[in-house]
């Protein structure tokens, strides 16, 4: 009687074991192998390189003008980056003065955001005008101006001036 007993305990543990074996190979697979990336130097250096290419920046992009169609956009080119709504109609008559940013400098500005563009080259540029959406990634320290096909197509101009505009 009191071996059977026995025999019966050691099963339980073993089946104890068994099912702590399990949770620590899942706690490991699903759980530590997830853990956030280990600071190193090297990502020391180089998130310090992003903020000084951050500081350094001068406020002068290159900027151009884009039309909402697919060959410059995406699939759907009335929708922008912020899933606002081109109104294309208020574009022609110029009641929506929009911008992309290229995406480097949306660590200076978020959608939404009002922003003074001084173009020397070209005064029918300059202005106020509202972020809503995001060029392709490899463009750096650019604006793109959103246009009517019917009003403007084409344009790049250098050296041009991008700052926030405080609301009151």
């Amino acid at each position: 009687m009191m071996d059977k007993l026995i025999e019966k305990i050691e099963r339980i543990l073993w089946a104890g074991i068994m099912v702590c074996i399990v949770i620590l190979l899942f706690c490991y697979l699903f759980v530590w192998d997830h853990k956030p990336q280990r600071i190193t130097y090297e990502n020391i250096l180089y998130q310090e390189k992003e903020m000084d290419d951050i500081d350094s920046w001068d406020g002068t992009v290159t900027l151009t003008i884009y039309n909402p169609v697919p060959e410059q956009c995406d699939e759907d080119p009335l929708t922008t980056a912020d899933n606002s709504q081109i109104d294309l109609g208020q574009l022609k008559r110029e009641n929506i003065r929009w911008i992309a940013v290229s995406r480097d400098l949306l660590a200076y500005f978020s959608y939404g955001d009002k922003v003074k563009i001084t173009c020397p080259e070209d005064p029918s540029l300059s202005g106020i005008y509202e972020l809503h959406d995001t060029m392709n990634e490899r463009f750096e320290k650019c604006v793109d101006v959103l246009a009517h096909p019917d009003n403007r197509t084409t344009g790049k101009y250098k050296n041009v001036r991008i700052e926030p505009v405080e609301e009151l």
